[in-house]
């Protein structure tokens, strides 16, 4: 299980001295970190509107929208996503983890927000492999493995907008 760990001021050593914050209408923080023309821009931590100690986001930001190496958490504080982000989707190299326990679900690579590219897929209810190869448009797509919910290889083929289509 991954452990979220909240250390804001890890990027900037002089962090208090270029440190802004945008508020929510309820007096909450909405944003703490570094501004360029009123948003977002740098490196910062967005909170959920109801508690200013849990974060929503950490990490880089362009243009108010997350943008570069970051985290998500969900509103209870666990772990959503860890990895590269781009204009505000998910974008590269990052992990997805399952909202209510932090169970891994997926490893690869992203594409406007989409699993694209070279990517392992978990099964939530075990943590054991689901499907290992190729995605496009977040769909098991190209060369690819799927497995049963032991871990065990059922086939190993190409697929085609998430179906086998040959082994």
């Amino acid at each position: 299980m991954a452990t979220a760990t909240f250390s804001v001021y890890e990027e900037l050593p002089a962090y208090e001295d270029v440190c802004d914050r945008l508020y929510y209408p309820n007096g909450n923080v909405k944003y703490e970190g570094e501004l360029k023309d009123g948003q977002p821009h740098g490196y910062g931590v967005s909170y959920w509107p109801s508690s200013f100690s849990i974060p929503k986001y950490i990490g880089k930001w362009k243009d108010g929208k997350y943008h570069g190496k970051g985290t998500s958490y969900q509103p209870n504080g666990n772990l959503s996503y860890d990895g590269e982000w781009k204009r505000g989707e998910r974008h590269g190299q990052g992990k997805h983890y399952y909202w209510c326990n932090e169970a891994l679900l997926y490893d690869g690579d992203w594409k406007a927000g989409k699993r694209d590219g070279q990517g392992t897929y978990y099964w939530r209810s075990s943590g054991k492999l689901f499907y290992q190869g190729e995605w496009k448009d977040g769909r098991m797509h190209g060369h690819g493995k799927s497995y049963n919910l032991n871990g065990i290889q059922m086939c190993e083929g190409e697929f085609y907008e998430g179906r086998v289509v040959a082994v």
